[in-house]
């Protein structure tokens, strides 16, 4: 197993996804611990997920961003965990959304408008 950077500093990264039929890499999922600076937060979990385009619309980052919200809460237990999403990116947002993230605000991210989302522990166990 190779560990990332985020595996050795922070014990946890975002998660290869791979298709068991064929063992084709379909794309990545999971938790971040962030230590810089975005939208005025600083050492907060992100949950991401970026998918192979043939992936999309096939329910697999719905199903993934749970298992990693699960395992946030249930493994780690963790309180808060937070999301940005290009306010553009329709799917991203969707799935954010489906998962139980509340969006917070609108914001300015490397010179693009972000939706900022979060939901809580207790929010997930309802």
């Amino acid at each position: 197993m190779i560990l990332s950077g985020q595996y050795i500093d922070n014990g946890i990264g975002r998660w290869a996804v791979v298709d068991k039929r064929t063992n084709e890499f379909m794309g990545w999922t999971g938790l971040k611990y962030i230590k810089d600076e975005i939208n005025h937060h600083i050492n907060f979990y992100d949950i991401g997920y970026r998918f192979r385009k043939k992936y999309w619309g096939k329910g697999i980052a719905t199903e993934t961003a749970q298992a990693s919200l699960k395992y946030a809460f249930n493994t780690l237990e963790i309180n808060e965990v937070y999301a940005l999403a290009d306010v553009n990116n329709a799917g991203s947002n969707k799935v954010l959304k489906k998962i139980g993230l509340r969006f917070i605000e609108e914001f300015d991210f490397e010179g693009t408008p972000h939706n900022w989302y979060k939901i809580l522990k207790t929010e997930f166990e309802q």
